[in-house]
């Protein structure tokens, strides 16, 4: 049974400003949409509760339009950059495996805390399976990934965080997304990278409500629901990440070396060409977000080892070759 009197004295000594609304509910939702937050504040439980005094804890969360990746990743061969770029899209690598996931408001995303013993993926999407049957007669399947599928197509996807004494299992649920925003954003800047990092697997996608969401109904409903099954307090409680202390985590969550140099090396080829005519090719290899070695088979060799030692930009290079007239293509 969850003791959430003691998790609150818990929580009370460990960070000093645990809200009181916590004693009300072992469902919590977050007041932000900032990617970043969430994600540190999902970090900052995993570190900090004592998940020994109770079963779970549910945490519901949703983002601005970001793109998450996972921790063993590689943002040029799974993200559309220029596009999230010029879309003003946030780029997050979190910190469970897994692959790319695209969050904007209509998607709705769990996270269900539990120490070691307790951590069973399956049970935590049977409870949504059981959950859209029951409240809008929707009949969804989990297969063999752990993915939950509706009418064949994916409409969630998973990931988790186990360790030594606690773990986490979040995922993904489309409601109402923009969908083919989703498709453009995730898709690789450059097609001839060559990684040993995690790379996701495309699947058919649906929104699971298209005739309007109402995220406020869908958590009350939810909340109900977790009450009926489990036996638990029937509400939930309102939490926002920044009045705890995640600040540190979020500028980690922000850094390049984090986003960008934490992918596992990898090298990319390119062609060079000259006037429509093929000059010679040029390969690029990258460590931790830096270009390691640069080599080309062309008149050009000597001036690109100007970018060894510093970060992977190829629109950098790009523009080099520019200069003298010459086009690159990944």
């Amino acid at each position: 049974m969850l003791n959430t009197r003691s998790l609150l004295k818990y929580f009370k000594r460990r960070s000093g400003n645990l809200s009181a609304t916590l004693e009300k509910s072992p469902i919590w939702l977050s007041l932000s949409n900032c990617v970043y937050e969430n994600i540190s504040f999902e970090e900052y439980i995993y570190e900090n509760v004592s998940l020994d005094v109770f079963d779970r804890i549910l945490f519901i969360w949703r983002n601005t339009p970001s793109v998450v990746i996972g921790r063993h990743q590689n943002p040029w061969k799974e993200v559309n950059l220029k596009k999230i770029e010029q879309s003003n899209i946030k780029l997050c690598r979190r910190n469970s495996g897994g692959g790319a996931v695209y969050h904007d408001l209509g998607n709705v995303n769990f996270t269900v805390f539990s120490n070691r013993e307790l951590y069973n993926r399956k049970e935590n999407l049977n409870f949504v399976v059981e959950f859209f049957k029951e409240v809008y007669k929707i009949n969804l399947e989990i297969n063999h990934k752990d993915d939950i599928i509706f009418e064949r197509f994916k409409v969630s996807g998973s990931a988790a965080k186990v360790g030594l004494n606690n773990a986490y299992h979040h995922f993904t649920l489309l409601c109402n997304a923009n969908v083919n925003c989703l498709s453009e954003v995730l898709q690789n800047s450059f097609s001839q990278i060559q990684t040993s990092a995690t790379q996701s697997v495309s699947s058919p996608i649906k929104n699971l409500f298209y005739n309007g969401f109402d995220f406020a109904d869908f958590v009350k409903n939810l909340t109900e629901f977790y009450h009926i099954k489990y036996k638990k307090i029937s509400n939930y409680a309102q939490v926002h990440p920044i009045n705890y202390p995640i600040s540190h985590k979020v500028d980690l969550l922000k850094a390049w070396d984090w986003t960008y140099g934490k992918s596992p090396k990898f090298s990319v080829d390119g062609v060079l060409m000259k006037k429509g005519v093929q000059i010679g090719v040029i390969n690029i290899v990258v460590q931790k977000g830096l270009i390691s070695e640069i080599q080309s088979s062309s008149e050009y060799n000597e001036k690109l080892k100007y970018f060894v030692g510093i970060r992977f930009d190829p629109y950098k290079i790009i523009g080099l070759l520019k200069l003298y007239d010459v086009t690159i293509h990944f």
